[in-house]
């Protein structure tokens, strides 16, 4: 069961290390497509507020000063990866 977290990230520093993943999409997750991918995988949410990051992959820091990489939806997940499929309580962030 996944819970909403009382951590709010608003930028990659404030989100914990392996939490920051770049989504190709992120909604509610009772949306017609994130419902039908939860239900398929097996995946029951307690919390209906929350969101949900579709294919999503860690966000890989480039070098000092670098940047950040990722051309689609930044989030910090805060609770249940499933492989990257689906991450649940993200929280959108700038990097």
């Amino acid at each position: 069961m996944a819970h909403r977290s009382d951590r709010e990230a608003t930028t990659l520093s404030q989100c914990p290390t392996g939490d920051a993943q770049c989504c190709d999409s992120v909604d509610s997750v009772q949306s017609a497509a994130v419902t039908a991918l939860l239900g398929v995988l097996g995946i029951a949410v307690s919390d209906n507020t929350i969101t949900a990051g579709l294919s999503c992959a860690p966000i890989v820091v480039i070098g000092v000063g670098g940047g950040d990489k990722c051309a689609l939806s930044p989030v910090c997940r805060s609770n249940n990866d499933f492989n990257g499929l689906v991450s649940l309580g993200c929280t959108p962030i700038s990097l």
